[in-house]
Order: C-alpha cells, then structure tokens, then sequence
C-alpha cells in the first residue's frame, strides 16, 4: 500500500525544537537540520527507506534529497541556526518554555498598520512574534530587535488555559483565531 507521506525525513536521536529564523513574514517550507543538540552533536543522519539502513550524518551545511518520491528540489539551501530553541528539561537559554514534551510553532507577527480600524489586537503587539506549543499548552509573544533577532519572551493571554493549540490566524479585522485540538484525544 502507497503512503501519503512523504518518505524524505531525517531519522534523529531525541534533540531539540526550534523556530526556525527566517525573515520576519516570509515562509521558510524547508525543514531545517539542527546542529548541537544534547548530545553533542548533528543527530541527523541519512535514512535509505529501500533497505532500512541508517547511513553518514546528514551534512547540513548541504542538505540533499534523494529521494525516489522526491518531485521538487533535490539540493537544499543551507541550514540556518535556531531562531528559539528548547530541550525536554528547562532550557537555559529559554527558561520561559517551560519542561515537557516539544511541538513548536509559530503563528503571525502582529503588524497595527494592516488594522487601521484598530483591529482587535492592541497596540503592544505590534512587530511581536506569536508562538505556541501544542504539547506544552501555552502561546507566547516574542520581542525582536529591529533586525529581526529574539529579545524577549513573555506569556501571551497568561490567564487562557490552551488545549494544545494547533494552528492561529488573524482574521481580516485583527481578531486572533486559535485552533484547538483540544484534551482526551487518546481514550
């Protein structure tokens, strides 16, 4: 039976997640390795789905796809470092993120001058960075310098309790939507 899913994946060891740092309103489609994890090192290595065999360490300074589903690029920009990242325990680098299991995500930068009815995000918002977690069930707002880097973390609606939030839009008028998958999905 033919899988829907793509077969061109990187097998790793537990590792960190990440945002991955692009342009603030660009989209960045393509996976991005992650160097210096836990355990020292690149964990990502190349996977022949053919004959189950783990190979070399994937370079990311050159990431190929060769795979025989592949239907697009087959050489990939560089990998770029991790824009926030954050292990299984307490980061610290990014204390904020808590302890769990990870699932990072990023949703919109809030930009005040594409609502000039007002919109229904205030104004402190404005060039901030919304991020969520669906595993840890929170959403914070990040701070960037003018070039685009991190500064800050902080709570994003600290008094809401999230059912792992799996996707955020703003809507045309500036309403923030938040889709939930919500709690129990495993009785």
């Amino acid at each position: 039976m033919e899988s829907t899913r793509h077969e061109a994946r990187f097998r790793s060891h537990a590792g960190g997640v990440d945002q991955q740092h692009v342009p603030i309103d660009q989209f960045d489609p393509w996976q991005r390795l992650e160097m210096g994890t836990h355990d020292g090192g690149n964990p990502y290595r190349q996977y022949d789905h053919t004959t189950g065999t783990t190979g070399p360490l994937c370079d990311p300074g050159r990431p190929i796809n060769e795979s025989r589903a592949n239907s697009g690029l087959r050489e990939f920009p560089k990998a770029l470092p991790a824009f926030i990242w954050y292990p299984y325990p307490a980061s610290p680098d990014f204390p904020a993120t808590g302890t769990s299991g990870r699932s990072a995500m990023a949703g919109p930068v809030f930009r005040a001058e594409r609502y000039p009815g007002g919109g229904a995000v205030p104004g402190y918002y404005d060039g901030k960075l919304l991020i969520y977690d669906w595993i840890r069930n929170w959403m914070k707002v990040v701070t960037l310098t003018a070039g685009g880097d991190y500064e800050a973390m902080e709570p994003f609606l600290p008094g809401v309790k999230f059912a792992a939030p799996i996707d955020v839009e703003l809507g045309p008028d500036g309403s923030l939507y938040v889709l939930e998958y919500g709690i129990g999905w495993f009785k």
